[in-house]
């Protein structure tokens, strides 16, 4: 179960913290938990919900064809892998991912 702790410090320390946080890509929270553990805050990225449902989905569609071949049936495997590789180099060149 997590505790508040509330502590006072003089307002320009507040901003440093919270730039420092931001730098990180992390809350002033989390900044002040690390920090007291010893180890490095983590780096954050926050990814585009669009970016995130689309590759959703090519996932959805790898379990679909899996799920087929699994269960017998016939499928030209190397025709649903290719449209799966497309849909995903498709993906990586509108956001820039490489």
């Amino acid at each position: 179960m997590k505790k508040l702790l509330t502590v006072k410090i003089d307002p320009k320390d507040k901003a440093r913290w919270q730039e420092l946080a931001a730098a990180h890509g992390v809350s002033l929270s989390e900044l002040i938990r690390v920090r007291l553990d010893g180890t490095p805050p983590s780096r954050r990225r926050s990814a585009d919900p669009r970016l995130l449902r689309q590759l959703a989905g090519i996932g959805n569609n790898l379990n679909r064809i899996a799920r087929r071949l699994n269960s017998g049936e016939r499928l030209d495997v190397m025709s649903e892998i290719m449209d799966a590789r497309r849909a995903l180099e498709e993906l990586a060149d509108a956001h820039k991912i490489y």
